[in-house]
């Protein structure tokens, strides 16, 4: 890691601490330092994750910078004890505050659910690694997605016509996972879509319910994204789009389908059965 990269560590056991200081923002200069505090967690025995997430938080609030890219990585062998609803809340928090976190499950006794609601709430993503030898390489792949990232803070709002509404809403690259999104009023819908790396940028699927209509083109929607390129001095630039649908009554017309949008399609199911 660069010394410009702030770290803090914790753990989620009952006697929850903090490990690596991030305060006065002080970059990481002494690695071998960390690395002593990072081998000298232990098992305490009992999994506690509110109480990590907690002390993660204070720490990332004390080197916030809105013009660095800012991580939660959360990793867990085992079930929580009671206090999922305060897991989520605090998710909730750091989604709010720009704060993705990652939430990394470890082996097969921890709670799937719980960690994709984690990531879901908070912006981020879930995942699990099913050996412990495998862990350094997934942290390094999270450390260079961040690395990657050009665009924050990026928001849809999408402005509904009478008629539609949706249904579910999928992040489907560079990663299948579900997003969350919150109605504004009846016909506009918020859906926060995170950061965003260079090269790669993101699709989403969204699922609508639409009342029948007379055939012909018909916009359903406007999809209007915000975002902020720190690197550039952007903050709160935003890109406009109809979408657009075809009506007909002519069933062989209805057959016919975007092959590239029916192989997201076909992947989203698939999934939802992994998972």
């Amino acid at each position: 890691m660069p010394a410009s990269v702030r770290v803090a560590s914790g753990t989620s056991s009952p006697a929850t601490r903090a490990l690596v200081k991030a305060i006065n923002c002080q970059p990481v200069t002494d690695r071998a330092a960390i690395q002593r505090q990072i081998d000298s967690i232990r098992d305490g025995g009992g999994t506690t994750i509110s109480k990590g997430m907690k002390s993660g938080l204070d720490e990332l609030r004390k080197a916030l910078d809105p013009n660095r890219v800012n991580r939660m990585l959360l990793l867990t062998d085992g079930e929580t004890f009671g206090d999922e609803k305060k897991c989520i809340r605090l998710a909730s928090e750091l989604g709010q505050m720009g704060v993705p976190v990652y939430a990394l499950g470890l082996g097969e006794d921890w709670n799937e659910k719980l960690l994709d609601e984690i990531a879901t709430k908070s912006g981020g993503l879930s995942d699990f690694i099913d050996q412990p030898a495998k862990i350094t390489r997934v942290f390094e792949d999270m450390v260079s997605m961040a690395k990657g990232t050009v665009v924050q803070n990026a928001q849809m709002i999408l402005r509904l016509v009478i008629g539609v509404s949706p249904r579910a809403v999928w992040q489907v690259l560079p990663i299948i996972s579900k997003l969350d999104h919150r109605v504004l009023s009846d016909r506009d819908v918020q859906i926060d879509l995170g950061d965003m790396e260079k090269d790669q940028g993101q699709s989403v699927l969204v699922e609508f319910l639409v009342s029948p209509r007379q055939e012909g083109r018909y916009r359903i929607a406007q999809a209007e994204v915000s975002y902020d390129v720190p690197a550039m001095g952007l903050v709160g630039e935003k890109a406009k789009v109809d979408i657009l649908m075809n009506f007909t009554g002519d069933p062989q017309l209805a057959q016919q389908t975007d092959p590239r949008v029916m192989n997201i399609i076909e992947k989203v199911p698939a999934h939802k059965l992994q998972t």
